[in-house]
């Protein structure tokens, strides 16, 4: 049998007492252990021996050292800087806390589960394209590479959500895909740069059974981890039994709040009855953030991510969001599909003229800070498949990180990311 000495961290303590006297390599290599300013993973092939009265006792005829490591002892160095062991380095963390494998082991059920959920429903797995001429399905910041043979600018997606449409205009009824999204955006506890997502699409179909599969799969997810429908996350106990609660995004605000948007038409009125009644609970950033909103449904939904998102324990859906933060999402009454992107893409070139303009007055005082000015292109070709026929259908985006997170009472979405971005260990110790 095979024996790997100091798996967690790193020893040499245990082969001492068990090797015996006048194993020469044995002897050769422990001599070498404690000349050495580190330790390195040590292995011995055993044989093991009987001899009464006395106990089974191995007899190592061969050990030996692995490559040595490059850098000092993971466990001495978490003693140090642990910050950077575990939000840095997860290769060294899987040394000193070895809770990261077992994040990684249930992440890995919990995709199999996902997998086997959808696939139940007779949902057909699917591959899109990463690398893509316009960055679509959702508005976030792009990655942007250059394609040498091609001679042109393409973008990392952003979502998967066009080209699975395109797919149901192929005649595809039920299509998923679990997929790397990348958005070059900002990186805090709940959000990364780069996060995993499962989103389908079924036809002939409405919300009602997204919601559906949305409470089958975290259900099923929650069975196979932990055998029951309930989870501690921070301290609180959340169940998850089904049905979950239903509400729209304008009643939860009116609850949270005491807002009612439905009694609104002036934009104006709307932002100075707002800031009148939450004004002991807005910082000054929400004020800004709420004052230069374009339209009701934006105000709507900044009240919403302030006051209840927070606060929203429970599983809820909430239903209903305003039209104009949705981009692609069908509508309850008939609309212009075409007309109403061509409108989105107007205000968002509008909104980054406006940026641009001011990120120039930034950089002339030198006080550049805007991250807002990125361009948005039309997809025509997405525009012309739809054109083709798509059937009517319902669309769900699930992200699998945050999932892990809830299921595994872990606080930061770096702490069930199986690989960190690149960070300098010195940007990070200073």
């Amino acid at each position: 049998m095979i024996i790997v000495i100091g798996e967690i961290v790193p020893s040499i303590r245990g082969v001492k007492e068990i090797c015996p006297q006048g194993e020469e390599e044995t002897a050769e290599l422990l001599e070498r252990k404690k000349a050495g300013e580190r330790e390195d993973l040590f292995a011995a092939e055993f044989v093991v021996a009987a001899t009464a009265p006395s106990p089974l006792s191995p007899r190592p005829p061969l050990a030996r050292c692995s490559p040595p490591f490059s850098d000092s002892d993971p466990a001495t160095a978490a003693s140090s800087v642990e910050l950077y062991c575990e939000r840095r380095a997860l290769c060294a963390g899987n040394f000193v806390h070895d809770s990261n494998k077992i994040i990684a082991s249930i992440a890995g059920q919990i995709m199999s589960e996902i997998r086997k959920t959808v696939e139940s429903f007779r949902f057909v797995e699917v591959e899109t394209p990463v690398l893509q001429g316009s960055a679509g399905g959702a508005e976030a910041r792009p990655f942007v590479t250059y394609h040498n043979t091609l001679g042109r600018e393409l973008f990392l997606r952003i979502a998967t959500e066009l080209h699975l449409k395109r797919m149901l205009v192929g005649s595809f009824e039920k299509v998923y895909e679990i997929s790397r999204i990348l958005r070059n955006e900002g990186i805090s506890t709940r959000h990364n740069p780069e996060f995993t997502t499962i989103e389908m699409y079924e036809a002939y179909s409405d919300y009602e059974s997204m919601m559906f599969m949305a409470e089958e799969i975290v259900t099923r997810c929650a069975l196979a981890v932990h055998g029951k429908l309930t989870t501690d996350y921070q301290g609180t106990e959340i169940s998850l039994e089904r049905p979950w609660r239903r509400e729209t995004m304008q009643n939860l605000v009116k609850e949270a709040s005491g807002v009612d948007f439905g009694s609104f038409d002036d934009l104006k009125v709307a932002k100075e009855v707002t800031l009148r009644l939450l004004e002991k609970n807005l910082q000054h950033q929400d004020k800004l953030a709420i004052e230069s909103c374009q339209s009701m449904g934006h105000i709507l939904n900044e009240i919403f991510e302030i006051v209840v998102e927070p606060k929203l324990m429970p599983p809820t859906f909430v239903v209903h969001y305003p039209i104009e933060i949705s981009p692609l999402a069908k509508p309850h009454h008939p609309l212009d599909q075409r007309a109403r992107l061509e409108e989105q893409i107007r205000q968002h070139n509008s909104k980054r003229s406006k940026a641009d303009h001011e990120e120039n007055d930034a950089e002339q005082k030198g006080t550049r800070t805007s991250d807002d000015s990125y361009e948005v292109v039309l997809d025509d070709d997405f525009l012309t498949a739809l054109e083709y026929g798509m059937p009517p259908a319902s669309g769900m985006g699930l992200g699998i990180d945050r999932l892990v997170m809830l299921l595994t009472n872990s606080a930061s979405i770096r702490d069930v990311k199986e690989e960190q971005e690149v960070t300098a260990q010195s940007d990070f110790l200073v």
